[in-house]
């Protein structure tokens, strides 16, 4: 699963896509219910879906991927862990279906360790760790909440973790063999587009007058840098590095939810953000000592 062409630095895109998923977050939570699913995923995904589509038309890149069957695995994990975590979220409190969540980068690791086995590296033993840490800080910030009455949504957020972990996996298999970064975005954010679609007629929404929302244009431009750093953190970087990476948006909600929505910091809360925060820190200094040594 290791690529030649795995570098460190690319590893910083998914620490950015942290920061632009919370933004985005932050943006859904500003339209205060005024938008159902399928409009949110329709008015985010049809734009970055003609714009990776001209990038394809002008760059002269064929349509056809060189993985079929990875393509297709990013796509469809990618919209298996939206539609079960949102499902999740609708049952249970959104905290507890957050932290359920974000157990997909423990859930990566360990998939990648297993098939990596034999090319084990000593930056390993210092970035598992990170991971358990950042995953406690999570679930100090969230506190989630689980009740034996609530075992199939609990299942639910935990598979939507799961498959949140094969994107991250096909789209790092898809770079290892140099599939095209805007062709791989294309046909996800199409999937989403489409899925939109399919959930707004099934709810009898209006797509289109969607975007005369305030909040539609930056929700679009957070979008489209998220899954332009998420895809290229995880095409080019280091997958243990990313893991801990990942856990990024979740201090970068906290942070944006005291500066602009008014909310407070527990005792539980701040411990969290300490282990997150200095997690991140570690990371970033064990991936310089990389660089150095290799």
């Amino acid at each position: 699963m290791k690529s030649q062409k795995e570098v460190p630095n690319f590893s910083l895109f998914v620490l950015c896509s942290g920061f632009f998923s919370a933004c985005v977050t932050s943006s859904i939570k500003l339209t205060d219910g005024t938008l159902e699913l399928g409009q949110i995923l329709f008015i985010r995904y049809l734009p970055l879906t003609l714009i990776s589509l001209g990038i394809l038309l002008i760059k002269s890149t064929g349509f056809k991927p060189l993985s079929i069957f990875l393509t297709f695995t990013r796509v469809l994990s990618g919209l298996l862990a939206v539609g079960l975590f949102t499902l999740a979220a609708q049952k249970l409190p959104v905290a507890t279906a957050q932290a359920l969540f974000y157990c997909s980068p423990l859930f990566t690791a360990i998939i990648f360790c297993i098939s990596s086995f034999k090319q084990a590296t000593s930056a390993w033993k210092k970035l598992i760790p990170l991971i358990f840490v950042g995953l406690a800080g999570v679930f100090l910030i969230n506190r989630p909440h689980l009740s034996s009455d609530e075992i199939l949504f609990i299942v639910m957020g935990f598979a939507s973790a799961g498959f949140l972990s094969f994107a991250s996996l096909a789209l790092k298999a898809l770079g290892t063999i140099d599939e095209p970064s805007s062709r791989t975005i294309f046909y996800f954010s199409l999937g989403c587009t489409i899925f939109g679609s399919l959930i707004s007629y099934y709810q009898g929404t209006d797509v289109i007058q969607s975007f005369d929302c305030r909040i539609a244009w930056p929700l679009i431009g957070f979008t489209i840098f998220q899954q332009l750093t998420v895809t290229i953190g995880w095409m080019r970087g280091l997958t243990l590095l990313n893991c801990v990476f990942q856990f990024f948006g979740v201090p970068c909600a906290v942070i944006i939810g005291l500066m602009f929505f008014q909310e407070t910091l527990s005792v539980s809360e701040t411990l969290g953000l300490i282990l997150l925060i200095s997690s991140e820190i570690v990371a970033l200094w064990i991936m310089k000592t990389y660089k150095q040594q290799h």
